[in-house]
């Protein structure tokens, strides 16, 4: 791959990933999940959930933005601590979602909780690669850098 495709495909990854769970939550908006079973009488089911997607889309575009400015895609390059900053940023967005309740939501909500989670597991990933590129290229510099003459 070469370095201009790299770049652009740095460029485009987060909003892609946002678009990729914008249409996850949008699609289980629209599922309902049947409490009762098979029950003939069951009530029917509820409208769509029209502004809890829309919280959520918002919810999710404004941790899309903090990442995307955390980690400046299009000068990434082995740095490792803004991965850490951004990985941190999707915790505490990982936490809060959690926090307001992991059981017993609407799908929609259980879609945006499994996009924080692997956007979560994702950024976890990026930040050990770029923490291991790091200290690769720190024992490189360090062996060749030459030795100062003996006294």
């Amino acid at each position: 791959m070469s370095t201009a495709h790299k770049r652009r495909f740095q460029a485009i990854a987060i909003p892609l990933t946002w678009l990729l769970g914008a249409a996850g939550v949008i699609g289980m908006g629209s599922r309902y999940i049947d409490p009762y079973g098979d029950i003939w009488d069951a009530p029917s089911p509820p409208p769509y959930p029209i502004y809890l997607v829309l919280i959520l889309l918002f919810i999710m575009a404004v941790q899309a933005v903090m990442v995307y400015f955390l980690l400046r895609p299009p000068s990434y390059q082995r740095s490792w601590l803004r991965a850490l900053f951004a990985l941190a940023a999707s915790g505490m967005f990982l936490q809060g979602a959690l926090f307001l309740g992991g059981t017993h939501v609407p799908p929609a909500y259980a879609a945006y909780l499994l996009w924080t989670l692997l956007a979560g597991i994702s950024l976890l990933l990026l930040f050990l690669w770029s923490a291991g590129n790091a200290m690769v290229a720190l024992v490189r510099t360090r062996r060749s850098a030459p030795s100062p003459p003996p006294a």
